[in-house]
C-alpha cells in the first residue's frame, strides 16, 4: 500500500472520527451556558445531551448493512452531510423541540465517523497493519474529546455556544468534502449480503451465549464514560469538586489526554499480557475493576486534587475496547461488522440511559443557592450506576464460571 493512498484513506477518516468525538463531548463544557440561557432542569440538559447517543445507537444495525453494501465513502458522506446541518439548526434554535431534534440527527450523523473509519480501513489495509492503524484512528478519537475539553472553553471566551456549533458545522462540511473528494473508494462486490441474511447475523450475535455473557460489563462500563465525559464530568467538577469553568475545563483536558495515552498503550499491554498466560478478557476485567474503583472515589470526593482520582479514572475507562477483540473472536470473520455494531448498539444505549438517568436522579433534590445542582443527587445517582456495574461484573463471573463447567 503506497504512503499516497494510506494518506489518502486514513487523514479523512481519521479526522472524521476526531469530529465525532468532539461532538459527543463539546457538551460537558458548553452545557452551563445552555442550561442558563434557555432554563433547563438537570433532567432536560440531560435528556438534550444523551438523544445524541439514543439515535446513535439506533442506526447502528442498518448502518452495518449500508456500510457492506454501499461502502464507506458514499456513507459517511451522507451522513456527516446530516451532522454539518443538524449542527447549524443547533446552533440556531431556541426552541427545546427543535434543540432536541437536531442534536438527536447529530447522532445519526455521527454515527458512521467511527465505523466508517474502520470499515474504509479493513477494505484497503493490509491485515498485518490494521492492528496499529485502528489504533491510531482511536487515538484521534481521543484527541476528538480533547478538542471539545478546555480548547472549547477558550473559544467562549470570543463567541457563544452557538458559535461553537456553527464552527463544528463548518468544520464536517469540510470533512464530508475531503472524505468525498479525496478517499478512496473500493468497488463493491457484484452480489452483497441479502438483507434477509443480514438480519440472520444479527439474531444470531444477540442470542449469542458469549456476547450475553460479556456485553453488560463492557457496555455499562463504557457507557458510563461516555455519559461522564460527554456531559456529567464538567458540571460534577463544578457542582461537586467546586471547581472553576476554566478549572474544571482543565481537568476535562487532562482526562482526555489520558484516555489518548491509554487508547494508544492499552492493545500493546493486553497483547504482552496474553504472552504471559493472561486472557485480554481478564485484562479487559482488570482495567474495568480500577475503573470502577476510581468511580467509588469519585462519589467519595476526598479532599485531595480532584486530579489525583479523574485522571487514572480516564485511563481505565478504555479496558472496556478490549472487548472488541474478545467477541470478533468469538465469531467467524464474516460476521465481525455485525458484531461491531451489535455491541456499539448496546453500549450507546446504555450511555444514553445513563445521562438521563443521572439528570432525573439530581433534579429530586432542589438547586442551590447559587444555582449549582445538588451534590447530593450526584453522588445517589452515581452510586446506583455504579451498582448496576458490580451486578453485571457478577453476571460475567457467574456466566464464565458455568462455561467452564
Amino acid at each position: 500500500m503506497s504512503a499516497i493512498l494510506f494518506l489518502r484513506l486514513f487523514l479523512p477518516f481519521a479526522f472524521g472520527n476526531f469530529l465525532g468525538s468532539f461532538y459527543r463531548s463539546v457538551n460537558a463544557v458548553i452545557a452551563p451556558d445552555i442550561v442558563t440561557e434557555l432554563h433547563l432542569s438537570a433532567e432536560t440538559i440531560g435528556l438534550l445531551t444523551s438523544i445524541f447517543f439514543l439515535f446513535y445507537a439506533g442506526v447502528q444495525i442498518p448502518l452495518g448493512m449500508a456500510l457492506d453494501r454501499f461502502g464507506a465513502r458514499r456513507v459517511s458522506t451522507t451522513l456527516f452531510t446530516v451532522a454539518g446541518l443538524s449542527a447549524l439548526v443547533f446552533a440556531q434554535a431556541s426552541d427545546f423541540g427543535v434543540l432536541l431534534v437536531s442534536r438527536a440527527l447529530m447522532g445519526v450523523g455521527i454515527s458512521a465517523a467511527f465505523m466508517g473509519a474502520l470499515k474504509a480501513v479493513i477494505d484497503w489495509v493490509p491485515r498485518d497493519k490494521l492492528p496499529i492503524t485502528n489504533s491510531l484512528i482511536m487515538t484521534m478519537g481521543g484527541m476528538g474529546v480533547m478538542g471539545a475539553t478546555y480548547p472549547v472553553q477558550f473559544a467562549l471566551n470570543f463567541t457563544d455556544w452557538r458559535g461553537v456549533f456553527i464552527g463544528i458545522a463548518i468544520a464536517t462540511f469540510v470533512i464530508v468534502l475531503c472524505i468525498f473528494f479525496v478517499a478512496p473508494e473500493r468497488s463493491r462486490a457484484a452480489s452483497p449480503p441479502s438483507t434477509g441474511s443480514s438480519i440472520r447475523g444479527v439474531i444470531e450475535v444477540f442470542t449469542n451465549r458469549e456476547f450475553l455473557r460479556m456485553v453488560p460489563l463492557g457496555s455499562s462500563a463504557q457507557g458510563v464514560n461516555m455519559a461522564m465525559s460527554g456531559l456529567w464530568a464538567g458540571p460534577w467538577l463544578r457542582d461537586v469538586s467546586g471547581l472553576s469553568r476554566d478549572e474544571a475545563a482543565a481537568v476535562l483536558f487532562g482526562m482526555a489526554v489520558s484516555i489518548t495515552i491509554s487508547v494508544l498503550i492499552i492493545g500493546w499491554i493486553a497483547a504482552r499480557l496474553t504472552r504471559a498466560g493472561i486472557s485480554v478478557l481478564a485484562t479487559a476485567c482488570c482495567g474495568m475493576a480500577g475503573f470502577i474503583f476510581f468511580e467509588c472515589l469519585i462519589i467519595l470526593n476526598p479532599a485531595i486534587s480532584p486530579w489525583a482520582f479523574w485522571l487514572p479514572y480516564a485511563f481505565c475507562a478504555t479496558a472496556p475496547t478490549l472487548i472488541y477483540s474478545v467477541l470478533a473472536n468469538a465469531f467467524s470473520t464474516d460476521m465481525a461488522g455485525r458484531v461491531t455494531t451489535a455491541y456499539n448498539f448496546t453500549t450507546f444505549t446504555f450511555a444514553f440511559a445513563v445521562q438521563w438517568f443521572l439528570g432525573a436522579v439530581i433534579d429530586l433534590w432542589p438547586p442551590m443557592a447559587d444555582g449549582r445542582f445538588a451534590p447530593e443527587g450526584y453522588r445517589v445517582g452515581f452510586a446506583i450506576i455504579v451498582a448496576i456495574q458490580l451486578a453485571a461484573f457478577a453476571w460475567l463471573f457467574i456466566g464464565n464460571r458455568r462455561a467452564r463447567a
